[in-house]
């Protein structure tokens, strides 16, 4: 536009310089006259043609990417974009809005109400939105879903506006069907979920780090609010001791991340005492932090009970057991002592044979009510220094009745320099019991039982490996894994009878000295037991 000015001015100066002239000077011909008026005419109808081309140059240029942007948004966007005059009819739509109308032109959409695409219903709908933005001139943001392609849309409607008139109104629609559909997926998910938490028997909150109720089943609010027992609504637990509940043990929870679980006994109002399964479990977020503290509380006064129940039945059975097997062992052995009569040899073998009846069975007592005792964590361990070769030998003198009457030899194989051991020398001693006992039970008859005994190092912590081995019937891998259960043994496998609690028992001392067992077996019939743990 500069350089057009810079041209047309100098030309229009000059001719009004000629036309001053003229005037001044009459007799310039009036023919020339009329030529230059002529000139100024054109010159300043170019000059006006030239500005007006030049401003719209400049309108061009500012608004090329705008033009551009509307053009993108016509063709590429997927959302849908509709403008509507205040009739409420179409004055435009991106090609997203065509396509849903199944629309090939712009000219098929323009002056069209919404009733020609969509029902009456949601036609009405939609309608009510528009009305109320143009009468109110503000923006209204609303979710409709369309039976004829059972889509969801979430729509947004703008006032257009002209200074403070409303001139119309354009929608931004946005197809939500996805997020709609996984939703109703999640809220359904969620329903069931919170059936199955209102349902559980227990109580189930979580509070947050310092201890304060979140949220939880409703079980949960009567218990953290008044106290009311879950299972029965007349115990009533002391509110204090349920604030203690969320305050002990939460911050090393929340500082370990590591899960609690312990009994306790709560005190009800009426001063009854009530035993408590209580459960805690860390809530960790996505970035591996601890928010607060999962909580679940059951009352198990009804195990507590039968638990009491089995202890006493087991202490009964014990002692109502062994008190008549032990006397009958102490009669037996004074008979074969012959303190009280001579006996023939024949009287002798069979006195033998019920004396050590009589010990198998006191041994299959000892065995269940020290299995039962593990189970319910009532052994502790008592570490003594001692000689682990030497309570071998003892041991094999223990049961030398059996050996002998088995007729199977038993060898020590040892490269021990230092053979003392800090352990519990009774339990490992029933240990030593039943792994011999097992062996003669299964060796071959007129064989050798091989105890051997060798040190290691593991981690730098020196170690005893006692290993027996013998020469028995062959186990395939699945017997191997289901011999340390309890009540079960490859006796099944010989149609033999016995309690199976032995190998069970075995294991459960070694676990407690953190040792490991282990077992091997070879087509060839050697079978070999053993155990590690620390010296």
């Amino acid at each position: 536009m500069g350089t057009r000015k810079k041209i047309l001015q100098p030309i229009l100066y000059l001719n009004l310089l000629i036309i001053v002239l003229a005037i001044i000077d009459l007799n310039i011909p009036q023919f020339f006259f009329k030529l230059l008026l002529l000139i100024i005419l054109i010159s300043v109808l170019l000059s006006s043609w030239f500005e007006k081309k030049s401003i719209l140059d400049e309108l061009t240029y500012k608004y090329e990417d705008m033009v551009i942007l509307m053009e993108n948004i016509h063709k590429y966007l997927p959302d849908l974009v509709a403008c509507k005059d205040k009739n409420l009819k179409f004055t435009m739509g991106n090609k997203s809005l065509l396509s849903l109308f199944k629309l090939n032109r712009m000219s098929q959409l323009r002056g069209k109400n919404i009733t020609h695409f969509f029902s009456e219903q949601l036609s009405n709908l939609i309608n009510e939105q528009d009305e109320y933005v143009i009468k109110n001139g503000k923006v209204v943001k609303y979710k409709i879903h369309s039976p004829e392609n059972n889509n969801y849309y979430q729509c947004i409607s703008v006032p257009l506006k002209k200074g403070n008139n409303v001139k119309g109104v354009a929608t931004l629609i946005r197809n939500i069907t996805e997020e709609e559909v996984l939703k109703e997926k999640l809220n359904s998910s969620y329903s069931q979920i919170k059936s199955v938490i209102n349902n559980l028997p227990m109580v189930a909150y979580i509070v947050d780090l310092n201890g304060n109720y979140i949220m939880g089943n409703e079980k949960s609010y009567k218990f953290y609010q008044e106290g009311v027992d879950p299972i029965d609504n007349s115990i009533k637990i002391d509110l204090n001791l349920i604030k203690d509940i969320n305050e002990q043990e939460n911050q090393r929870i929340i500082r370990t991340k590591t899960n609690l679980v312990v009994d306790k006994l709560l005190k009800a109002i009426d001063g009854s005492e009530h035993w408590y399964s209580i459960r805690k479990v860390p809530l960790v977020n996505h970035n591996d932090n601890v928010s607060g503290v999962i909580v679940f509380v059951q009352n198990i006064d009804e195990l507590k009970n039968i638990q009491k129940q089995r202890d006493n039945y087991i202490a009964t059975l014990s002692h109502d057991l062994k008190t008549p097997i032990l006397a009958q062992i102490r009669t037996l052995e004074l008979f074969l002592k012959g303190n009280l009569n001579n006996f023939n040899n024949e009287q002798i073998e069979l006195l033998k044979l019920m004396l050590d009846s009589n010990n198998y069975m006191y041994s299959m007592v000892e065995n269940l009510v020290f299995s039962y005792k593990y189970e319910n964590g009532e052994i502790n361990l008592l570490y003594e220094n001692f000689n682990i070769l030497k309570l071998v030998e003892d041991t094999i003198q223990l049961l030398n009745n059996e050996i002998t009457s088995s007729g199977i030899n038993i060898r020590i194989e040892s490269n021990i320099e230092h053979p003392i051991i800090n352990a519990d020398k009774n339990q490992l001693k029933k240990v030593l019991e039943n792994l011999i006992l097992n062996g003669l039970s299964y060796n071959f008859k007129a064989s050798t039982i091989i105890i051997s005994l060798n040190e290691i190092l593991q981690n730098n912590t020196p170690q005893i490996c006692v290993k027996f081995i013998n020469k028995s019937p062959y186990m395939n891998q699945e017997t191997i894994n289901n011999i340390f259960k309890k009540y079960v043994t490859h006796e099944d496998k010989f149609n033999r009878v016995g309690a199976g609690l032995g190998l069970y028992l075995f294991k459960q001392i070694i676990d407690a000295h953190k040792g490991n067992i282990f077992v091997t077996s070879s087509k060839d019939d050697i079978n070999t037991f053993g155990f590690i743990i620390n010296k």
